[in-house]
């Protein structure tokens, strides 16, 4: 019925240790991976009806980054909830999204949406499933399809389509460099 995208917040700045870990912002290699998601996204043509994110100010400043570089104005609802949600918050997110979304992002944190990644990954290509299972690092995006409506969405219930990562989409051969 739809398309759902996790995408994990790009890398944050730990450079100043007197901030909240909600208060912390992307770095400079975070704004260059969220640089790279948008181009990616707008390149693909995934277009989301809407973007539920989580008010931390490292996700804000992901989907703001995100959608500069994908030259997009999507709507975007800030969840306080989804501040490092664990998958059953992440589900009743995805419930409460009206049938009319048929394109769906949340921007989010770990280990909550890579455990959510995981849990809706029941059915996918075996590579797909193994680089999901290795490594969900900053940035990086899952896509999904679902068949069933948002409120009805349970585990094992889409098919992983894609994972992309950072690094993926990076023309610099040294891939420590993201």
């Amino acid at each position: 019925m739809g398309n759902l995208f996790l995408l994990r917040h790009a890398k944050s700045d730990w450079g100043d240790a007197s901030l909240a870990d909600f208060d912390r912002p992307i770095n400079a290699r975070g704004q260059a991976a969220a640089d790279m998601m948008g181009r990616y996204l707008k390149d693909e043509g995934i277009v989301p009806d809407l973007v539920l994110v989580s008010s931390a100010v490292r996700t804000r400043q992901t989907i703001d980054r995100v959608m500069d570089a994908a030259g997009a104005n999507w709507a975007v609802q800030y969840d306080d909830a989804l501040y490092l949600a664990d998958p059953i918050t992440i589900f009743a997110a995805i419930h409460a999204v009206p049938d009319g979304v048929k394109t769906l992002m949340i921007v989010g944190h770990n280990p909550g949406l890579e455990e959510t990644a995981r849990r809706l990954a029941g059915r996918a290509p075996h590579e797909l499933l193994y680089r999901l299972r290795e490594k969900y690092p900053t940035a990086t995006l899952a896509g999904f399809e679902t068949k069933v409506p948002w409120h009805r969405l349970a585990p094992a219930h889409s098919l992983l389509t894609r994972l992309v990562r950072p690094a993926d989409l990076s023309p610099v051969a040294d891939r420590g460099a993201l």
